[in-house]
């Protein structure tokens, strides 16, 4: 878990902050996959924290809101 400046806690992987996007509505959806928003980035994790680069059948690159590590 990291702690945010404001006291608060949020889940991480590998140091990464993770973060659900709102297209994504059923498991394995990755519309958030590759949006540059927010200041960067976005991708989808692995497990082990590695960035998975590749997006699944269910992908996208279009569409908006907070997604990814």
């Amino acid at each position: 878990m990291l702690t945010r400046p404001d006291g608060t806690r949020q889940l991480e992987i590998a140091g990464r902050p993770l973060y659900t996007f709102t297209g994504d509505k059923a498991p394995g959806d990755t519309k958030g996959q590759k949006l540059n928003t927010f200041g960067g980035e976005w991708y989808v994790l692995a497990p082990d924290g590695k960035v998975i680069e590749t997006t699944g059948s269910s992908g996208s690159s279009s569409g908006g809101g907070g997604y990814g590590y």
